[in-house]
């Protein structure tokens, strides 16, 4: 109902679908309705267009091309305007400019050797299917960062066709060198490349590490499907023939009236704390102190930590998790 007064139909604040409009382009896309104009009898729709980087686009319409979205296409469209606010933030527009110029560095490195991009990441796609196939998905996730990583920051070397051995001694001066851009910081080299040997190393450590044991004892401890079909068929063939049950059954030490019959305990967990989550975990409670003692200038102060935590407790319970999670996996 139309609001008189206003000449609102109630459909501030809410997700809305365009239609019936002369733009076929702009047809079915949900947006947003935020304002609305009453000497134009229009709504303001903010629609987000893109994703690298997204963009926000506003469109002012009448009633009659607006119908409420559904709920999913509606959920779709709030994680997109979120997306929107979020790369309105400073720190993100970085981020994002960051990613945007790698991507072109890659595009063009790929193209030195007559590749595109889509053909390039469906063969990393195929490989880490199978990866995962036959290692799980943490490994296959790891695997993904090991690799991910120190390729972006070898891209400018990559892309001057440098030897093998340059391009990796030179990877922890370019990580070095983002870090300062990012945080206005000289950062000795000697800890930059102590950093990245110590977080490879161990997500390496992680990707080849074999299966658990409790993994390995459980699948020697299954019975193989052929020795069921035979213990079937030696019964079957004992109750044609009239027998008692279990006469064909072969008889062992276990087998009696005070045989037990319990599964054996489970064999110790042998996991290793330099495990994926853990190391996830260790990386999100940087991020968060180094966030939590900035003192915007560029400085950091572990004093600042504390009343941070107190005016953003939300957004301590992460990393507070994780805290948990790394301690009880050194401590026990």
């Amino acid at each position: 109902m139309t609001d008189s007064s206003t000449g609102d139909a109630g459909l501030l604040g809410k997700y809305v679908t365009i239609v019936n409009t002369s733009r076929e382009d702009v047809n079915g896309s949900v947006g947003l309705c935020k304002t609305f104009i009453p000497d134009k009898q229009r709504y303001a729709i903010h629609v987000c267009k893109g994703l690298l980087p997204p963009t926000e686009a506003i469109m002012n319409l009448k009633v009659e091309n607006l119908t409420p979205a559904g709920t999913m296409a509606g959920k779709i469209a709030e994680y997109k305007m979120m997306a929107v606010e979020a790369a309105k933030d400073p720190q993100m527009k970085q981020s994002l400019a960051a990613f945007s110029l790698m991507s072109s560095e890659l595009e063009r490195f790929l193209a030195t050797y007559g590749l595109t991009i889509r053909t390039f990441f469906a063969g990393i796609f195929a490989l880490l299917s199978v990866h995962f196939y036959f290692r799980g998905l943490m490994k296959t996730l790891m695997l993904f960062f090991l690799v991910y990583y120190p390729t972006m920051f070898a891209m400018p070397d990559l892309r001057a066709r440098k030897s093998p051995l340059q391009i990796i001694r030179n990877i922890p001066n370019n990580i070095r060198s983002q870090l300062t851009v990012a945080t206005g910081k000289d950062i000795p080299l000697w800890a930059v490349t102590g950093g990245f040997v110590l977080v490879w190393g161990m997500g390496a450590k992680v990707v080849l590490s074999p299966a658990s044991a409790a993994a390995v004892a459980s699948s020697r401890g299954s019975i193989p499907a052929a020795e069921i079909d035979k213990a079937y068929a030696m019964g079957f063939d004992d109750g044609s023939a009239g027998k008692p049950y279990g006469t064909s059954l072969p008889t062992g030490p276990s087998v009696g009236p005070d045989a037990s019959y319990e599964s054996p305990p489970p064999p110790a967990s042998s996991s290793s704390p330099f495990n994926f989550s853990n190391l996830m975990s260790l990386g999100l409670l940087a991020k968060f102190a180094y966030e939590a003692g900035s003192d915007g200038a560029g400085g950091w102060n572990p004093v600042l930590i504390v009343p941070y935590v107190q005016a953003n407790p939300m957004k301590a319970m992460v990393p507070a998790f994780g805290l948990y999670r790394i301690g009880k996996a050194f401590l026990g």
